[in-house]
């Protein structure tokens, strides 16, 4: 399991810490957590084999003075990087929209989209009956295979 934190910058200078800190404080100001499951629902670790895993972001949070500054999104570019890097095929998450539009419109401007593809049962399991699945595609690549 991963969980991204965007969190103060550190003294040495980071590309990242434009968006991942609150330079006044020592707060943790937004939080990601994501796994990487296999298509049973066990937690592995990489590497992983093409198409045989998922990426899945189980929780998001954004304290309330700093949400819409982008630390949702920057976290969410951040999970779709890794599931990139990974090889894993997409990126799942579950969202309420009845309770949440800006999440939703979060989402749905970073191109995840409802989910429209078989999924392992397992998966439902991780939300509330009235969440909706969505799923974010990650672009295919080419694998070179050694002869």
């Amino acid at each position: 399991m991963f969980c991204l934190v965007a969190v103060k910058p550190s003294l040495e200078p980071s590309p990242m810490d434009e968006w991942i800190a609150d330079p006044e404080s020592d707060v943790v100001v937004g939080t990601a957590d994501v796994a990487l499951y296999d298509m049973k629902g066990c937690h592995v670790s990489p590497p992983v084999d093409e198409g045989q895993h998922l990426l899945y972001v189980s929780s998001m949070a954004v304290l309330p003075d700093f949400r819409r500054r982008g630390i949702a999104r920057k976290l969410l570019r951040y999970a779709i990087e890794l599931g990139n890097n990974l090889g894993v095929p997409d990126v799942f998450l579950h969202v309420s929209a009845e309770d949440n539009p800006a999440a939703v419109e979060l989402y749905r401007s970073m191109k995840f989209r409802i989910n429209d593809r078989p999924v392992p049962t397992w998966i439902q399991s991780h939300a509330k009956e009235e969440h909706t699945l969505l799923r974010y595609a990650l672009p295919r690549v080419a694998y070179e295979r050694e002869e």
